[in-house]
C-alpha cells in the first residue's frame, strides 16, 4: 500500500505463515527487491570463492509470478555448457550439479506461485540437498565437478550456454556460503538481513531500489551488476 510518505509491504510465506508481519519502508529505501524477467538479471564477476566446489550452500528469497514449463535459473554459476546452482521447474525447486552431466535434487512438493517463499540448495561433497523454508524436502547423491570456467555467477538466469533460461518473479536476499548449511542454520538466518559469518562469501540483499549494481553485503567485495536499471519492485520477504 502506499501513501504519501511510506510503502507497506505484507507478505506470506510458502508455507503459509507470514513472514515477519509488515515492513514499512519509507520511498526509496528498504523494502525493495530484485524484478527478474526475460533479459533482466544481474551478474557477479567470476571469482574462485564463487565456483561452488567441494562443498557450499546457496539460497534466496524466492517470489515467482509464473510456473515454467523447463528449468529456469535462480542463482547459478556456469562451466562452459553447464553449471551448478539453484532452479525452478514445472512445479518444483531444485538443486542441479555440474558433473560434465548433470545430478539434480528437485522437491516433491509444488512451489508457490505469487508468494515469498525461501529456497536453499546444499552440498557436502557427497549429497545435494534441497530445503523450502528451511524444511528439507530433496536430497540426492552427487559427485560434483566445481564451476571453475571465468563466466560471471548469474542471479536471475541459468547458465548462459543454456540460452538464458530467466527466472519469472522477485529475488532478495540470494547468499552463497563456502558450506553446507543444516535446515537449522537456514531457518534462522533467512530471517536475518545481513548475517555475519566467516563463512558467508557472498550477498546480495537486492534491495536498491535504484541505479544498475547491487552490493554484496557479506564483505568479500563481490559487486554485481544488473542488465538494467528498471529490473527493481517495491516489494519483499519481511
Amino acid at each position: 500500500v502506499q501513501d504519501d510518505e511510506e510503502w507497506v509491504c505484507s507478505v506470506t510465506a510458502g508455507d503459509g505463515s507470514t513472514t515477519g508481519g509488515e515492513s514499512t519502508d519509507t520511498v526509496g529505501v528498504g523494502c525493495r527487491s530484485l524484478d527478474v524477467r526475460s533479459a533482466v538479471y544481474a551478474t557477479a564477476p567470476d571469482s574462485a570463492d564463487l565456483r561452488l566446489g567441494a562443498s557450499f550452500t546457496l539460497e534466496a528469497w524466492v517470489y515467482a509470478r509464473s510456473t515454467p514449463t523447463t528449468a529456469i535459473g535462480v542463482l547459478s554459476k556456469p562451466r562452459a555448457t553447464d553449471g551448478t546452482g539453484i532452479v525452478l521447474g514445472p512445479g518444483y525447486v531444485g538443486l542441479v550439479g555440474a558433473t560434465g552431466g548433470a545430478c539434480l535434487a528437485s522437491s516433491v512438493s509444488t512451489f508457490p506461485l505469487n508468494m515469498w517463499t525461501h529456497a536453499a540448495g546444499s552440498y557436502d561433497g557427497s549429497t545435494l540437498r534441497v530445503y523450502v523454508n528451511g524444511v528439507l524436502t530433496a536430497s540426492t547423491a552427487c559427485s560434483l565437478t566445481p564451476a571453475t570456467s571465468a563466466q560471471p555467477f548469474q542471479i536471475g538466469r541459468e547458465f548462459a550456454g543454456l540460452g538464458g533460461r530467466y527466472f519469472d518473479g522477485y529475488l532478495a536476499e540470494a547468499r552463497v556460503w563456502d558450506q553446507p548449511r543444516t535446515g537449522g542454520d537456514i531457518s534462522i538466518d533467512m530471517n536475518t538481513s545481513q548475517p555475519s559469518d566467516a563463512h558467508l562469501v557472498a550477498a546480495w540483499n537486492l534491495n536498491e531500489g535504484t541505479g544498475t549494481t547491487t552490493a554484496d553485503v557479506s564483505g568479500r567485495g563481490h559487486l554485481a551488476t544488473l542488465s538494467t536499471a528498471t529490473a527493481w519492485a517495491s516489494t519483499c520477504p519481511r
